[in-house]
């Protein structure tokens, strides 16, 4: 990415829903906010599983113990607290990957594993999946329409996300 903007940025797969019991998405998802936000980072997640890889700010030690204590009651589960890489840069050149397969999906950054997340639905078709925005994603358990709701950030300087090739096999 040329800069670390405000609003989300990822890659991987995705069954394109917002709606809490169905989405389903598998990749590296960046995510930056203004003020109080969960997920200030780079993560890797597959459904409401996710794992730190770069945390910008804050702790997710306390979200992560009461994630996993209640099964994810508060709509995520939180399966470490530790960054798996703190020191990658997001700016310079990777080989991002993950591995689907039944129950599993392991996500690795220059042959290197940074987590194994459990994939619980089964069934589901998903296609590949880039994009940057300036929007992260709220959840609301009480939301009428049941999905994740897009909160909008300013970005005042252009930032953009490079992708060399996607391999699919």
């Amino acid at each position: 990415m040329s800069g670390l903007h405000y609003g989300s940025a990822g890659w991987g797969f995705w069954n394109h829903s917002m709606v809490f019991d169905i989405s389903m998405p598998i990749w590296f998802i960046h995510l930056q906010s203004r003020g109080p936000y969960l997920f200030q980072g780079f993560f890797v997640q597959a459904g409401v599983g996710f794992t730190p890889v770069k945390v910008y700010r804050g702790s997710l030690l306390l979200p992560s113990a009461v994630s996993r204590a209640t099964g994810g009651a508060i709509g995520v589960i939180i399966y470490s607290h530790k960054p798996a890489l703190q020191d990658l840069d997001l700016t310079e050149w990777h080989v991002y990957r993950v591995e689907w397969r039944r129950g599993i999906a392991n996500f690795y950054i220059d042959d290197r594993l940074v987590a194994s997340l459990p994939v619980k639905k089964a069934g589901f078709k998903a296609r590949a999946d880039v994009w940057i925005d300036n929007a992260v994603f709220g959840y609301n358990r009480r939301d009428a329409g049941q999905v994740y709701r897009h909160l909008t950030q300013e970005n005042r300087q252009r930032t953009c996300l490079e992708v060399d090739y996607v391999k699919v096999y």
